[in-house]
């Protein structure tokens, strides 16, 4: 994807996916246990079959954002012409309480090499006994972090 930052990151863990898309409908591509992200819901305007390299990271190097980060992670696709592209994702309920004040404080953002970190539209789908769930839309695919922000940490960082 143009503009996206050539970093050198230290992958854990990765998965791929291939996710044969629709142009009238969202097609949902399911990630096994271990990763954060839970599910990525992908529309594209024509069919295609979508590539999707997902990366769990101990560590970025990029600037670290601002707040608590909870996960760190790296989804790359060989597509870049997508009408819709959503996650869902899950925080443990241990660093949820140890973490977090308010669960509009939770946000997943999106390191852009000409912006920084940005904050995707976040929020809230359900939570029980061992994890938190949210649901983020994106504009494209880069390094993502979990993160707990507080109002001020958000103003900071927009900056």
């Amino acid at each position: 994807m143009p503009g996206q930052p050539p970093v050198n990151t230290v992958p854990v863990d990765s998965i791929t996916l291939f996710i044969n898309t629709r142009p009238d409908r969202s097609t949902i591509g399911d990630i096994p246990g271990g990763f954060a992200i839970k599910t990525v819901a992908i529309k594209t305007p024509t069919p295609e079959i979508v590539k999707l390299d997902i990366k769990r990271l101990d560590s970025v190097n990029v600037p670290i954002p601002a707040g608590n980060v909870y996960k760190y992670l790296r989804i790359d696709s060989n597509e870049t012409n997508f009408s819709f592209v959503e996650v869902v994702f899950d925080v443990a309920n241990g660093w949820f309480d140890k973490n977090v004040r308010d669960d509009r404080t939770i946000g997943l953002i999106r390191y852009h090499s000409d912006t920084g970190w940005e904050k995707m539209d976040t929020y809230f789908v359900v939570g029980n006994a061992t994890h938190t769930q949210f649901r983020a839309t994106l504009p494209g695919f880069s390094i993502f972090a979990i993160v707990s922000q507080s109002q001020s940490e958000k103003t900071m960082q927009a900056k």
